[in-house]
């Protein structure tokens, strides 16, 4: 259902292998792959923590209330921690259009995820808004679910609207029950403004090129499903969590390196030249794509997703957006 969806359970109770499988339900079935009881909406997106990764042009205050020296509403670093990527990522999947994210406590940055009230008192000057006081408003205000694998906090059944326990490997509804537990532990809750969601931003192409500095030519490599080399760019795409197979990431990099070489603005909307891009390969195929000047790419290819597209471009390095 719709809404905030809460997986909780004992140590090796399948909690994580349940939200993995529902995560993979936004690709097609095919007869006996066994996700026959498994789907989820095509627009959603896999959230973890990704300690290191680059950041351009993000607003983040939904999450962060300030940094040091920066600013949350254009943020941008080029190593993230746990709790700043975490905001990075849900923020461009929502810029994105998704409608369901799915998280897992283990993955999570603890302080992004949660903070009690003990040390909401103790800790009086936290720059971070935890999630669990934003996961209603993200829902209420934006019409975007979340379901939730959480072992170690109970903050998340008071604010939850479906709660599933699993017992020996099945889910079990238990609703009603968690909510009456978390009513008598509820903690006090501090009020926060409704966050701005919603932003724009263009693609500055000054540095969105598969040509090296140095060196003759184009350069497109790409290993398994782990990195693509393009141009100066070394992105790491293996926190991409939707990309299923080596030659769906081929295809990422070739799709990016089209959409190099066909912006010719200094200011571009990324999201509308994507648009414009896949309804080509709709047309073409992925041979709209393809070049035989990249001998060491696979000559065959499966089509991913324009999210993953957009998810391997925002973590490059030498680019910027601007508002």
């Amino acid at each position: 259902k719709k809404g905030v969806t809460v997986i909780t359970g004992g140590g090796y109770s399948g909690k994580s292998t349940l939200l993995e499988a529902l995560s993979e339900g936004v690709y097609n079935h095919y007869l006996g792959d066994g996700r026959e009881l498994v789907v989820a909406d095509v627009q959603s997106m896999k959230i973890t923590a990704e300690d290191g990764r680059s950041v351009q042009n993000v607003n983040v205050e939904p999450f962060i209330g300030w940094i040091p020296n920066g600013s949350v509403s254009d943020f941008s670093t080029i190593h993230a921690s746990g709790s700043t990527s975490q905001a990075a990522n849900i923020m461009e999947a929502i810029n994105c259009g998704t409608k369901l994210l799915f998280i897992d406590e283990d993955k999570s940055a603890t302080n992004f995820m949660i903070r009690d009230q003990m040390m909401k008192e103790l800790i009086a000057q936290e720059p971070i808004i935890p999630f669990t006081d934003r996961v209603r408003e993200l829902y209420e205000q934006m019409g975007v679910s979340t379901i939730l694998v959480i072992g170690g906090s109970g903050e998340y059944l008071n604010v939850a609207d479906q709660i599933y326990l699993m017992d020996h490997f099945m889910p079990v509804e238990v609703t009603k029950m968690a909510q009456e537990i978390g009513e008598q532990y509820a903690s006090k809750k501090s009020k926060k403004e409704f966050a701005q969601w919603s932003f724009k931003r263009t693609l500055n192409t000054r540095h969105f090129s598969s040509r090296p500095k140095r060196g003759k030519g184009e350069l497109l490599e790409v290993w398994d499903k782990d990195f693509i080399f393009i141009g100066d760019e070394r992105i790491e795409t293996r926190m991409l969590h939707h990309v299923a197979t080596a030659e769906q990431n081929t295809a990422i990099g070739l799709i990016i390196r089209k959409l190099m070489n066909s912006v010719n603005q200094e200011e571009v909307d990324l999201m509308d030249a994507l648009d414009q891009l896949y309804d080509q390969i709709y047309t073409e195929g992925l041979d709209a794509v393809f070049s035989n000047y990249f001998y060491k790419c696979c000559r065959f290819l499966d089509l991913p997703r324009k999210e993953e597209v957009l998810g391997a471009i925002y973590r490059m390095r030498g680019i910027s957006f601007h508002y």
